[in-house]
């Protein structure tokens, strides 16, 4: 098993979606629900992209791969603090 942020933006979204109820029929449709937006947004800002957090084995990897290629930007689970930073991001409040 291998542990990933995946992020996609917020146009994305739907489609990055409908990509992860591939692997996840229960779900998948609700995957990416974290809103993330520039870091000093005003609150209620409307989030930029957003992200999720997966355990998945390899296959279950290969099938999101290919469904998520055009939409996903895709990091270990470790490196999750610097790739906001160097995105310029943060989570909203109400999604912690």
């Amino acid at each position: 098993m291998a542990q990933y942020i995946i992020v996609v933006k917020s146009a994305d979204r739907a489609a990055a979606n409908q990509a992860a109820k591939k692997v996840d029929t229960i779900g998948g449709e609700r995957t990416f629900t974290v809103g993330l937006v520039p870091v000093g947004s005003p609150p209620g800002a409307a989030p930029t992209h957003y992200w999720c957090c997966w355990n998945m084995t390899s296959d279950e990897e290969k099938v999101l791969r290919d469904g998520l290629a055009p939409y996903a930007e895709w990091y270990d689970y470790g490196e999750r603090n610097s790739m906001l930073a160097l995105k310029g991001l943060t989570t909203l409040p109400s999604s912690i």
